[in-house]
C-alpha cells in the first residue's frame, strides 16, 4: 500500500493541472458534471452505494476520454 499511496501522491499535481487545463475548454460540460455530482450525492444520502460508484465511474470515464482526445501526448 505505501507504494500505491506514493504513486497516487506523485501523480496528483499532474492530474490537477490536466483538470484545470481541460476545464477552460469544457464550460458546457461543467453543467453535466455538476448533475452527476448532485445525483451521486443523492445516492449517497439514500445509501445506494452501487449507484454512487456508477456516477463516479461515469464522471471519471468522461474526463479520461476528453483528456485523451484533446490533450496532446508527447513521447
Amino acid at each position: 500500500m505505501p507504494l500505491l499511496e506514493r504513486m497516487i501522491t506523485d501523480l496528483w499535481p499532474s492530474k490537477r493541472r490536466v483538470e484545470y487545463y481541460i476545464t477552460g475548454f469544457r464550460r458546457n460540460d461543467l453543467v453535466q458534471n455538476a448533475k452527476l455530482f448532485r445525483q451521486g450525492y443523492k445516492y449517497a444520502l439514500s445509501g445506494d452505494g452501487d449507484s454512487v460508484v456508477q456516477a463516479i465511474r461515469t464522471y471519471t470515464q468522461g474526463e479520461k476520454e476528453y483528456a485523451l482526445k484533446y490533450i496532446p501526448l508527447e513521447v
